[in-house]
């Protein structure tokens, strides 16, 4: 996969930690797309990996296993993304908006195959604060 300028969007950085605050993830860690600002990666543990298409390190290259995947990723290959990362780690949290999460059957069999969707959080509208 190659990258998509629209799919770079800079996540809030009260909103990654938040996330990572609630999720709380240990052991071997994941930021699949960790960007230029880095805001998910510089608050996550010491020792997580990470990928950047910018810089060479292509997730759809990243073969290990890993407890936790945590990122807001691009919605450009939305379906080979989470097919990937549900290849790789047992706990996946992503930044989405629902619409993408829920536009596909397909998209939906998979959650299922995997255990389903575990939480939702409707704080999102925090943003128009």
């Amino acid at each position: 996969m190659e990258y998509v300028e629209s799919d770079y969007v800079q996540t809030p950085s009260f909103v990654a930690k938040d996330m990572i605050k609630y999720f709380s993830p240990t052991g071997k860690i994941l930021d699949p797309c960790r960007g230029e600002n880095r805001i998910f990666f510089d608050n996550l543990p010491t020792g997580t990996a990470w990928c950047e298409i910018t810089e060479g390190n292509n997730f759809f290259d990243f073969k290990e296993k890993v407890d936790w995947i945590i990122s807001n990723p691009p919605y450009s290959i939305f379906n080979p993304w989470m097919k990937h990362s549900y290849e790789i780690a047992d706990n996946i949290v992503y930044l989405l908006p629902t619409f993408k999460i829920f536009n596909a059957l397909g998209l939906c069999r998979m959650y299922r195959k995997h255990g389903w969707i575990k939480h939702i959080d409707r704080k999102s509208t925090r943003l128009n604060s």
